[in-house]
């Protein structure tokens, strides 16, 4: 379940770009429950995505602290990133979709100590 060479150069993209427009015309993501679940990844662990209580938005929560990452949607399964503790950083998360077009990954920049970017994916377990 890797995530495409295309999602992976447009995250990148995406991340390092100072101007960030959403592209035209914006395609909406699922229904937010769909991507609800946990994930995992090797190195950075588990983490689970649940849908906000005012239904607008994702919320990604890893590690023992718990770090929490917000995901507005951006364009279809494509969502900006945000840590609430550096609100001037915003990265992105990129899911893959299984052939039946449910969620099974998704790659995610994340802002590592306040200090710079790392991609990583993590991989749906529930």
């Amino acid at each position: 379940c890797n995530i495409s060479l295309a999602q992976n150069l447009m995250l990148e993209n995406l991340t390092s770009s100072y101007e960030l427009k959403r592209p035209e015309p914006f395609q909406t993501p699922l229904p937010l429950e769909r991507y609800v679940g946990n994930y995992t990844n090797d190195i950075y662990g588990p983490i689970n995505i649940s849908v906000t209580a005012k239904q607008d938005h994702l919320l990604a929560t890893m590690g023992p602290r718990p770090t929490k990452n917000i995901l507005y949607p951006w364009n279809r399964d494509v969502f900006s990133t945000q840590e609430p503790e550096f609100l001037n950083t915003t990265g992105f998360a990129a899911f893959h979709l299984d052939p039946n077009g449910n969620p099974e990954s998704v790659l995610m920049s994340l802002f590592i100590e306040g200090q710079f970017w790392r991609k990583a994916e993590f991989r749906r377990v529930t």
